[in-house]
């Protein structure tokens, strides 16, 4: 972060008046480089939007900072950039083994890579010398590809984006070749042979009974579930009231989880309500319904277990392997839930975001008020549901 927020002493030095100092600091303010970085490092919901930020006001640098576009800008700048750190893990798993990425080779190809114009799209060209290059390459314009799908259609909707008609709408990676020998050949063949998951066939086994045996573990991970958010919400409520001396903060809170069995409409169900730390959009889709990723493996929860821990404070998750959710299928054929996810607190106060999440096939008009994390699982699958 020092170098990052080294130049900015260089600049308010120069800067021609006191005024012109202030815009420099708002700019470059802690937080908000805090806050991009973490957009960086996460998958930002690019279309949510952002307040528009007012810097320097009633002075004649007087700014308006529309966060939402800076926030699309600085994500596909990201990604055109390729950063090594996001080139996936394909890269760090061929390090160090018998046929292994040279890292001056890979930093060679990286520095000559080039984004070519295709009318809308931009074009990948790279030489790659070895075949996991090649793939986190693809994978690197697969990933620009599919953002800069979803901010081309933003302006339509958001006036304040206007300015990002004029980006790319596409990206690929056609030209991203392997490295030819002295003789002319290819210093490897990519047939783009990889090992892969029966989606279908892998789902139906860690739903089934094979997996877990007895139908009622279902009931235990929905316990272990809850028993981790109120986890997490203790130690950060903790955290929150020494570090950041927040002495009020969320005064009397103590973690809850309550079970309730019943029938409604002809369907039999359990419903799970706890107080934890809940989930928003982002936990949804990328952590609940992904099966093998955990709340622990957020980069933003990584930050956070650390400043924890440097306060001495400790958590030990029950989840391991983050596929137990699919557990609940064993007994259920359909899970809705309701939460309030308490994000990351800053000294200027406490955000919250709201996710829901439900099968197709649940009645629109049945949706409930969101409390702070409710499950309920119904149609009892060995029943027929």
């Amino acid at each position: 972060m020092a170098g990052l927020t080294a130049p900015v002493a260089g600049f308010q030095a120069t800067a021609p008046s006191a005024n012109a100092g202030k815009l420099v600091t708002e700019v470059f303010e802690h937080g908000n480089l805090l806050a991009l970085l973490h957009v960086l490092q996460s998958s930002p919901d690019l279309g949510a939007g952002r307040p528009v930020r007012q810097l320097a006001g009633s002075s004649e640098y007087e700014q308006d900072v529309r966060d939402q576009l800076v926030v699309a800008l600085l994500t596909v700048a990201h990604r055109l950039a390729i950063d090594p750190t996001m080139m996936g893990d394909v890269v760090v798993d061929h390090v160090g083994i018998s046929y292994s990425v040279d890292l001056e080779g890979l930093h060679e190809t990286l520095e000559k890579a080039r984004w070519d114009p295709r009318g809308r799209t931009r074009v990948l060209h790279a030489i790659c010398g070895h075949p996991a290059i090649g793939l986190a390459l693809q994978q690197q314009a697969a990933a620009l590809d599919t953002a800069l799908g979803t901010i081309d259609v933003l302006p339509e909707t958001e006036p304040q984006l206007k300015p990002l008609e004029d980006l790319p709408a596409h990206a690929t990676a056609d030209q991203v070749r392997a490295a030819l020998t002295p003789e002319g050949k290819r210093v490897y063949e990519s047939t783009d042979l990889r090992f892969r998951l029966a989606d279908d066939r892998i789902q139906e086994l860690l739903m089934g009974k094979e997996l877990y045996g007895d139908p009622a573990l279902a009931i235990r991970e929905l316990y272990q579930n809850a028993l981790d958010a109120c986890r997490y919400r203790g130690a950060r409520t903790k955290y929150l009231r020494t570090k950041h001396k927040y002495p009020g903060y969320t005064v009397g809170w103590a973690g809850e989880i309550s079970f309730v069995q019943g029938q409604e409409n002809g369907r039999a169900y359990i419903e799970c309500v706890d107080n934890g730390i809940g989930m928003g959009e982002r936990e949804l889709r990328e952590v609940f319904s992904h099966a093998g990723m955990r709340f622990a493996d957020l980069p933003e929860y990584v930050e956070e277990l650390a400043a924890w821990r440097a306060q001495g404070i400790d958590v030990y998750p029950n989840s391991r392997f983050g596929i137990g959710v699919l557990s609940y299928f064993t007994d259920f054929n359909r899970v809705h839930i309701e939460c309030v996810a308490e994000c990351v607190a800053s000294p200027r106060g406490i955000a919250s975001g709201h996710g829901t999440a439900h099968q197709p096939d649940h009645p629109r008009g049945r949706r409930r008020e969101a409390r702070p994390g409710v499950l309920r699982a119904s149609g009892l699958a060995r029943a027929g549901g």
